[in-house]
């Protein structure tokens, strides 16, 4: 991805990224060296390209495999409220919140084989029960 950097003197210590037409463009402090600002852009960089895969994962298809699996393991008892993909669990592979009715998947999973995913879906229905 090609990169365009905005500085600007009013800017004092926050780097902010967006990406437009495919380029990203960081603006950041007029101060601020480039051997300062590398490493951060790298950082935006990874955050946006999670967040680019996170939006590109199927909630829907999540939540036609977790109703496919209720009924083979469950006999489809289990209710819940929403299933669906996140990008922020980094040091989870899946989460689920009983009271709310919510279930949790890391986007790291989708990239896995698929018995891996039923695995962890399966695993947080159970705590559904």
């Amino acid at each position: 991805m090609k990169t365009k950097i905005i500085r600007s003197a009013r800017r004092r210590k926050t780097v902010q990224a967006r990406e437009i037409e495919g380029v990203l463009e960081v603006l950041a402090p007029a101060g601020m060296s480039d051997k300062a600002l590398q490493p951060i852009i790298d950082n935006l960089k990874k955050r946006i390209d999670r967040q680019k895969k996170a939006a590109a994962l199927d909630d829907a298809g999540l939540e036609r495999q977790a109703e496919k699996l209720n009924r083979k393991y469950f006999k489809g008892r289990l209710k819940w409220e929403s299933i669906g993909w996140v990008s922020n669990q980094n040091k989870r592979h899946g989460s689920c919140a009983p009271g709310r009715g919510t279930i949790r998947i890391s986007h790291r999973i989708a990239a896995m084989p698929r018995f891996v995913l039923e695995y962890l879906l399966v695993h947080e229905l159970a705590h559904l029960v």
